[in-house]
């Protein structure tokens, strides 16, 4: 099976700046090496909610971040 074309052009830019493929690197050492990558972000927050999976628990917990300048609903 063909890797979807938008993966593989993540991990051709992956490789372009210069990352051990993920198949080279240990589990922490991949976290590692993304969490070096990350930027903070600029973006004031107002509130954040953290927000339970839903009751046939086939949901996820979310984490919902309201920017300062956004409305905020729910």
């Amino acid at each position: 099976m063909a890797l979807h074309h938008q993966a593989a052009g993540l991990l051709e830019f992956m490789a372009s700046m210069g990352d051990t493929p993920f198949e080279q690197q240990t589990p922490a050492e991949a976290r590692a090496a993304r969490a070096d990558r990350r930027l903070p972000s600029t973006t004031a927050v107002a509130l954040v909610r953290d927000l339970p999976p839903d009751e046939t628990g086939l949901g996820v917990a979310l984490r919902a971040y309201h920017p300062v300048d956004g409305a905020v609903t729910g």
